[in-house]
């Protein structure tokens, strides 16, 4: 049987969660209305319906903030994509299959994709889950040979900088069907990948999205942006 006070503990950290998770959601919806730079910690807290006090309870500042929501966001579509990521044994397909997935994902949820731009994702910080598993495919690549032999960081600069690229070219202005399926080629061939079978792998059917995530920062902002949606 649950004491009073393991009670009042579970308690107490869920609603600390709470306001953490309020704080951070008035982050992402501040970040898609204008630049991050120009975002006050005020203007946070008020359209959390919290205080400054309460603010720095959690953040020493709105950079704080943002870091902490990229990678939040970018650690959650890792733990809802990493089920499709197919089991191939060839690092190629495999960044090719991510990436066409992620590119979807974040377009689909414009205020995701825009959140994306506008802050460091993935930034350096070796939490993030993202950053882990194409470091290892990058890695996996250059030493069976499919990727060209340089330096990891180049690798995930390929990646990331052409997946962002992407992301931001097609919410500014939505280009033809398959837009990501030619992104995912030219990675591949940025990484040393011959450009016929770059052109293959990055048009292998890919499995479908399975229902977006109900729960954290992505859940809520379904919800905000579909009402009718069930949380």
């Amino acid at each position: 049987m649950n004491r009073p006070q393991d009670h009042r503990t579970r308690v107490a950290a869920e609603r600390r969660n709470e306001t953490q998770e309020k704080l951070l959601l008035s982050g992402l919806i501040l970040g898609t209305e204008k630049p991050v730079k120009e975002i006050s910690i005020e203007e946070v807290y008020t359209h959390a319906e919290t205080s400054r006090g309460t603010f720095y309870k959690y953040f020493t500042g709105t950079t704080g903030l943002f870091k902490a929501l990229g990678l939040n966001v970018a650690n959650q579509i890792v733990e809802f994509l990493s089920p499709l990521k197919p089991s191939f044994a060839d690092p190629a397909i495999a960044i090719a299959s991510m990436t066409r997935l992620g590119i979807r994902l974040a377009v689909n949820i414009p205020m995701l994709g825009k959140l994306l731009l506008q802050t460091e994702w993935p930034n350096a910080d070796k939490n993030t889950g993202i950053l882990k598993d194409i470091e290892k495919d990058i890695k996996a690549g250059i030493k069976q040979g499919r990727f060209t032999d340089i330096p990891v960081d180049i690798g995930l600069g390929i990646v990331v900088g052409t997946t962002k690229a992407a992301i931001h070219s097609m919410l500014k202005n939505p280009p033809s069907k398959g837009y990501e399926d030619i992104v995912a080629c030219q990675i591949l061939i940025g990484l040393g990948v011959d450009a016929k079978s770059a052109k293959e792998i990055s048009t292998m059917p890919l499995p479908k999205l399975p229902p977006l995530p109900t729960t954290g920062i992505i859940g809520k902002v379904l919800l905000m942006t579909n009402p009718k949606r069930k949380s």
